[in-house]
């Protein structure tokens, strides 16, 4: 869009839009329902800008929803529904077509269907809805605390004087899962942690600024230390460490950690009581793996990505 309408968003009005869609539809061919799509995507954008006082008014404001035909589904007819029923094989396959045909259900509404919700007494039955499905089943959902599935700062034994790994706050980037740097110091005090703990800043502005990271950088049973302003999460029983770093940086935990924080200002540390304590919808292990295995994904692309650019300068010189 803006290296069609070449001009800067300050400069945008309603008429640049305007000739920007009427052109898009007429050289794309596009449909009235893309066209309104692509409305509904400017109309948020702009709504941003204006929200971030980018701009003053959204020019999208008075471009209204472009209508489009409702396409009216053709329902099968008795005579389909009999050749349905004759071609079924068994009781089974006839029993779902019946109930499919006379409850109006979803075929996801109806694999959910179990028997204890169905009430052969009064024939009838209990169907959730399509929403529930996008819920995962929210019977695999169980509301646990923190401190349940995680245990804080957890007790390693180091002897002061150690030469070992020291993670200090400013070797975290912000938002970045993995630990770009470290320093081989003697060990005279701080959190303690070993690969797979999830350490998370507990002081003000570091919080705020994504200061959390999962550790990788140590070897096989080998302990490292850092600030003592981190709080350290290890996985329980029961937990994947990926979904519970993830869990961490979600705004379900950094939200309710950031509101707890007190003391004086420029100061302020997160009351760790209230972590502990808070209580979030955990999956089984299984799906914990299918979910942390996506995200893992983006960040493993991230750090290729920045592992890339840091060889940047050797390969241009």
């Amino acid at each position: 869009m803006l290296r069609t309408i070449q001009k800067r968003v300050q400069e945008i009005n309603t008429d640049d839009l305007r000739d920007y869609l009427t052109k898009y539809q007429n050289e794309k061919k596009a449909s009235r329902v893309t066209i309104d799509n692509i409305r509904r995507i400017l109309s948020s954008y702009f709504s941003w800008l204006e929200d971030e006082d980018y701009i003053l008014k959204s020019p999208v404001r008075r471009i209204h929803k472009v209508k489009s035909a409702t396409t009216v589904k053709e329902t099968y007819t008795d005579e389909a529904l009999e050749k349905m029923r004759d071609n079924c094989e068994n009781l089974r396959d006839l029993a779902l077509i019946d109930i499919l045909a006379s409850t109006g259900m979803r075929v996801g509404e109806l694999v959910l269907l179990n028997r204890e919700d169905i009430n052969f007494n009064e024939r009838e039955c209990i169907v959730f809805g399509k929403y529930w499905l996008g819920m995962a089943n929210e019977k695999m959902w169980v509301d646990r605390k923190l401190a349940d599935i995680v245990e804080f700062n957890p007790r390693e034994t180091m002897v002061k004087g150690k030469i070992a790994k020291k993670v200090s706050m400013d070797k975290l980037r912000p938002f970045c899962r993995d630990i770009a740097e470290f320093d081989l110091e003697a060990y005279s005090g701080g959190t303690k942690f070993r690969n797979g703990d999830t350490i998370m800043a507990r002081i003000t502005p570091c919080l705020e600024n994504g200061k959390t990271a999962k550790v990788d950088i140590l070897e096989e049973d080998e302990v490292g230390f850092g600030s003592t302003e981190y709080i350290v999460f290890r996985k329980k029983e029961g937990i994947d460490e990926d979904f519970l770093y993830y869990l961490v940086c979600s705004p379900i935990v950094r939200e309710a950690a950031i509101k707890s924080m007190v003391g004086s200002s420029g100061r302020q540390r997160v009351q760790m009581d209230v972590v502990q304590n808070l209580v979030v919808k955990v999956l089984v292990l299984e799906e914990q793996q299918k979910i942390a295995g996506i995200l893992k994904v983006c960040d493993d692309k991230i750090a290729l990505n920045n592992k890339e650019n840091d060889n940047l300068p050797y390969t241009m010189s």
